[in-house]
């Protein structure tokens, strides 16, 4: 039998972050050859068994993933995230009435508190009932996952695809909306003209969500104040007619901003440096569990919500944790990314404790990986 000690969970703890670095980076082999070797030493850790399970997955072996799972639910009959991670496979195998099963599972006995973990079960049913053509159903799940987690980006952009959302005082919930319905065309056009209907691997998929974002920082946000006066109709046009080369490098543009919401977020943040208040924003995850929500970042940038001294303190934090997160995104060498994922752990870890940095990296790499 496993004793957990002090001494042992400290190491246990240790060696997840480390798995959890390697899914971060990808380095799926990693996760295996090592998460092989944790989980006889630690066989009472649910977590060494989803994240091996995804990277058996990613790699294609998914009746590895399967038999690893299945022996997982018999052990941890009450474990969201292993039922939730069986949901996955299943709609890997496009057996969406399994998948939503397993969901449904996964959200009935994941903690109130939890809130994120089940929106997204409710976020994940909704896209199936969607694709099986149900979309009444689908948007009302889509709404139940944002009563329960109002910030829930995801459950947020799906329905933005049948509600035209008004804008703030700043606009960017206005452009923010509008970039994903601009991806979603690009992706129904990229699969159109590749004659499929995913994504083959997870490079390929980053490789069109970088060359997205960056044709909309470079082509489409110059006309920010033009697109305030177009209707829905003739926004979705403009986004039709581009093309877009896939084939070349990806450019590197400079994040343009509207001059005026430029000028009122420096007077809202000066204790930010110049596009720091967007640097922020890419603190993702990090924000929610410093209770930085998007209404309370929102506020501020409106200048609706007053900031307390707490608040400058965490933004300023968050500043820190975005700035690092966006250089390991444009890191190529290995040696490089391992010193700012280090990096990147301890600046979560200068304001969360060791289980929100875990949580952190949980909806990161969920993020990253589309799991």
């Amino acid at each position: 039998m496993n004793i957990l000690t002090l001494e042992n969970a400290e190491e246990q703890n240790k060696k997840l972050l480390k798995l959890q670095g390697y899914l971060f980076k990808e380095n799926f082999k990693k996760v295996i050859k090592e998460g092989v070797i944790y989980l006889k030493e630690f066989p009472e850790e649910p977590n060494i068994y989803t994240m091996l399970a995804i990277a058996y997955s990613e790699t294609g072996r998914i009746e590895k993933a399967f038999e690893l799972l299945k022996e997982a639910e018999k052990k941890f009959p009450e474990d969201y995230e292993v039922l939730f991670q069986m949901g996955k496979l299943y709609e890997d195998i496009l057996d969406f009435d399994r998948a939503i099963e397993y969901f449904y599972k996964s959200f009935n006995i994941t903690p109130a508190e939890y809130r994120g973990a089940k929106a997204d079960c409710l976020n994940d049913i909704a896209a199936l009932k969607y694709r099986q053509g149900k979309e009444d159903e689908a948007i009302a799940i889509w709404k139940n996952a944002l009563l329960i987690d109002p910030a829930h980006s995801k459950a947020k952009n799906n329905l933005n695809h049948f509600n035209d959302t008004e804008s703030g005082d700043i606009d960017i919930e206005f452009f923010l909306n509008e970039f994903h319905k601009f991806e979603d065309i690009h992706k129904e056009k990229y699969f159109e003209m590749k004659g499929k209907r995913k994504f083959d691997t997870m490079k390929e998929e980053k490789h069109f969500l970088k060359m997205i974002a960056a044709v909309w920082i470079a082509d489409i946000m110059p006309l920010s104040e033009e697109m305030k006066n177009m209707d829905s109709d003739k926004l979705i046009s403009m986004y039709r007619e581009m093309d877009i080369d896939y084939s070349g490098p990806i450019p590197v543009p400079d994040p343009i901003i509207d001059e005026d919401n430029e000028k009122i977020l420096k007077e809202r943040f000066p204790f930010l440096p110049e596009s720091g208040f967007m640097t922020v924003l890419a603190a993702g995850p990090a924000l929610d569990y410093a209770g930085l929500s998007q209404e309370k970042l929102t506020g501020f940038a409106q200048g609706k919500i007053p900031m307390e001294a707490k608040d400058i303190e965490k933004l300023k934090w968050a500043y820190s944790v975005g700035e690092v997160l966006l250089e390991l995104g444009n890191a190529e060498s290995k040696k490089k990314q391992t010193e700012l994922f280090d990096k990147f752990i301890k600046r979560l870890n200068n304001l969360l404790s060791p289980e929100d940095t875990r949580l952190v990296l949980d909806k990161i790499i969920s993020e990253a990986t589309g799991r």
